[in-house]
This record gives C-alpha cells, structure tokens and sequence, in this order.
C-alpha cells in the first residue's frame, strides 16, 4: 500500500485536497472545510496503516483555490488528493532520505 512505501523510503510527505469551483456545499461548510477535512483523512489513514506521523509535514485544503491549469476550474478531475514528496535538501538530515536496504 501507498503507507507501507512512504514509510519505507522515509521522505516527508505534504498532503493537500482540492475541489472544483462551482460546487455546491452544505451552508456553513465550505469548499476549505471540505479538502481541509479530506487532507486529514488522508493523512488519518496513511498513519493507520504504516507511515510514521512525524513524517507529515504537511497538511493542506485548498478548495477551489489551485485548480488544474490545463483543465477548465470547474471540471471534476480539480476534486483531488495531492500527495508531495519534497525533494530533501541535502544539507538538512532531518529530511534527508534512509537509503532502503
């Protein structure tokens, strides 16, 4: 599973949702509650089954904010899980990668 290898090649992970523009939401509870809501499921469920929460440096709701740009901003492939795996700076060893053995 997508946990079992982030765990294992030991990188940060930042995590953001996305949606379509236009949609309609239930009153008081936005397009930002919504990926805000599905990027902590997300990284619920990555910590459930293998990745180290410390791991997660990121967790991001965008709403409609930063859709696709070679998409129309109201098409349906804007509602989205974006999974970022920074690439480590070398001279931080906080975030340098494990090589897997």
């Amino acid at each position: 599973n997508v946990s079992w290898l982030l765990a294992r090649v030991d990188m940060p992970v930042k995590i953001a949702a996305h949606v379509p523009s236009g949609e309609t939401y239930v009153p008081d509870y936005s397009g930002w509650e919504l990926t805000a809501d599905m990027s902590n499921a997300v990284r619920r469920s990555l910590i459930r089954y293998a990745l180290p929460a410390d791991q997660i440096i990121r967790v991001t709701g965008y709403s409609d904010a930063q859709p696709i740009v070679t998409i129309e901003p109201d098409d349906q492939r804007n509602q989205r899980i974006e999974l970022d795996l920074p690439i480590p700076d070398s001279d931080d060893p906080k975030i340098r990668p494990t090589p897997i053995k």
